[in-house]
């Protein structure tokens, strides 16, 4: 028994001496994992207790790195965007004088279509947002149309629309180059009007959840602008019919029956092709996307990026069919019919759909690249008009040689407008950005003046230019 007692207590005696060895192991590990190996019991409880307070400021080192990263990262883009905007805006004004003095009258024509559009797009688009905002100072509303209640957009749509038609009554008798300059610009404030209105009807509550309540809304406004569209049409009849005999108001009376049943065309197509792009957006997201310009894109995937371009596809295609079906149903109905009116204004709805499923499909492209950091928005916009510009200008030659075809010729025309549209409110975007931009930096009083009197000021140069050379040109 003895010599088993003493093996037990040999085996018993070495187990201590293991687990001793292993815990003076273990707390010399931690004491060099700590950096304390060396210093004495006191000073390495200190430095353990002041240990979160080191990973801390480790973290909030590594932060600050991290976001010096990001804001060089976002300036070289942002450097990047104006560099490749001075050299790429200069290759597209100077490819300008190329198209519009080229030797086939086809690809000149289509060159002043898209200018025309374009700049009367622009000019509206600041008119209309200078309505805007007088009306948000007068009513005490929000500066956002989101903020502005439906009743308020009714009321800026009906003012709109009843100041159009007596425009073109009284400027029948003074000109007819001033009555398609007055249609074609009342034609775009109007279609304003009824778009941001559809807008604020799909973003309500009981609405925007949906995009077949969406749809259906885009839906009911073409119908709704269709059926406007007749009346006035049967009210200028009674007109007509007046003063029929009269050789001179015969002929005065034609040209406004023209220029107004063309600019209730654009006032409808402009507005519902809208209202559809935004519930095609709705369906591939999955919620209704916001549309003014400091609105950045916000979680938007590649492949979402993708199925907005495949619907802008879809759009031409509808173009195209449209075109076929007012070629198809000319002689079928009365000119001024509403079946007829609803049928000649599917090319241009469908033409516009696509126009802003291209400028928005852009915009999620840019995001999608990486231009979606703060002081990125404006470098954004600046690349996308730049792209849509070339994009327009490319696609000019080859419209302009389907728009002698006998099948196409239709189609061709609607979408060299759509262009304009699309170039137009890209660079308008640009502009608005730029506007918030100054208004900030200068504040106060300064900013209001900014924001109010850089818009007029440009009006005032931009819509003299384009009435007098580039309307004329445009077949105006």
């Amino acid at each position: 028994m003895q010599p088993a007692l003493c093996l037990s207590q040999m085996l018993l005696g070495s187990v201590l001496l293991l687990l001793t060895s292993a815990a003076a192991s273990h707390s010399q590990a931690q004491l060099q994992h700590h950096g304390f190996l060396g210093l004495d019991t006191a000073e390495a409880d200190a430095s353990m207790r002041l240990e979160p307070y080191v990973d801390l400021k480790d973290k909030v080192k590594d932060m600050k790195e991290e976001q010096e990263k990001l804001k060089e990262e976002s300036a070289e883009k942002a450097e990047g965007a104006y560099g490749y905007c001075l050299m790429g805006g200069t290759a597209v004004v100077m490819s300008l004088f190329y198209l519009v003095n080229h030797s086939q009258d086809s690809i000149r024509q289509a060159t002043w279509s898209v200018l025309n559009m374009t700049i009367s797009i622009f000019s509206a688009v600041l008119i209309f947002g200078w309505i805007q905002k007088l009306t948000h100072y007068f009513m005490g509303l929000s500066p956002k149309v989101s903020g502005m209640p439906k009743i308020y957009s009714v009321w800026i749509f009906v003012v709109i629309y009843m100041a159009f038609q007596l425009t073109l009554y009284v400027l029948k008798r003074v000109s007819k180059d001033w009555l398609k300059a007055a249609g074609t610009i009342f034609a775009h404030l109007t279609g304003f009007g009824a778009l941001f209105l559809v807008a604020l009807l799909q973003a309500d509550p009981s609405i925007r959840g949906s995009a077949a309540l969406t749809t259906v809304v885009a839906v009911g406004l073409g119908l709704g602008l269709c059926t406007l569209n007749f009346i006035a049409n049967e009210v200028r009849k009674i007109e007509i019919y007046r003063a029929r005999g009269a050789k001179e108001e015969e002929e005065e009376n034609d040209a406004w029956q023209d220029v107004a049943n063309d600019a209730e065309n654009d006032m409808l197509s402009l507005a519902t092709g809208f209202a559809l792009m935004q519930a095609a957006r709705h369906a591939i997201c999955g919620r209704m996307e916001p549309f003014e310009p400091d609105d950045a894109p916000e979680d938007i995937l590649q492949w979402e990026t993708n199925a907005l371009l495949a619907c802008a596809v879809i759009f031409a295609g509808l173009v195209v069919v449209g075109g076929k079906i007012v070629e198809s149903t000319k002689d079928q109905f009365g000119e001024t019919s509403w079946l007829q009116l609803f049928i000649n204004a599917l090319p241009g709805t469908a033409s516009m759909g696509m126009a802003f499923a291209l400028l928005f499909w852009g915009e999620w492209q840019m995001y999608v690249l990486g231009y979606n950091g703060d002081g990125l928005r404006i470098a954004a916009c600046l690349m996308h008009a730049l792209l849509m510009s070339g994009f327009a200008l490319a696609l000019v030659f080859l419209l302009s040689l389907l728009q002698g075809d006998r099948n196409l010729g239709t189609a061709a025309a609607q979408l060299t407008l759509a262009l304009g549209l699309l170039v137009g409110f890209s660079w308008e975007r640009c502009f608005d950005m730029g506007l918030d931009t100054l208004g900030d930096i200068h504040g106060g009083e300064a900013a209001n003046v900014v924001k109010h009197a850089l818009p007029v000021a440009l009006v005032c140069m931009a819509l003299p230019a384009w009435k007098m050379y580039v309307l004329p040109k445009a077949g105006g």
